[in-house]
């Protein structure tokens, strides 16, 4: 059976079309067992190429809206270069850490009173900090 593009099947099974929205400049690839894998990580990146027309470039080609992929922490990878003990991601959800990137200026007061500024932005969140750099 073909199908025009825009057009919707029918009503079947779980499926309603009425519940359709449009959601251009998504994108998703799981495991739904949860597995880690390289290749849900290279869809991932393929998913992501195939956004571009959502204009998820700026106005030159290196810089962009933000536009990414979103992946588990490496737990095992983290636990081996910081100085302290990480949460058991296992556990029941009491435990959750999260790790973030932050570009930070060069001058050392600047990066210093940045840093300051990310740590009590996260403890007004309801976070405990813990500076890794």
């Amino acid at each position: 059976m073909s199908m025009l593009y825009s057009a919707l099947p029918e009503p079947q099974g779980l499926y309603d079309p009425g519940n359709e929205a449009d959601s251009c400049g998504v994108a998703m690839v799981v495991d739904i067992q949860g597995r880690r894998s390289h290749s849900i990580v290279a869809d991932g990146l393929v998913a992501l190429e195939h956004l571009e027309h959502r204009g998820a470039a700026g106005a030159e080609a290196t810089s962009g809206d933000g536009a990414g992929i979103l992946i588990q922490l490496p737990v095992a990878l983290l636990g081996e270069v910081v100085d302290f003990p990480l949460p058991d991601p296992t556990s029941d959800g009491a435990n959750t850490f999260a790790a973030g990137i932050c570009f930070l200026p060069q001058d050392r007061a600047a990066r210093e009173n940045a840093c300051e500024t990310v740590e009590a932005i996260a403890v007004e969140e309801g976070s405990r900090s813990a500076r890794l750099a």
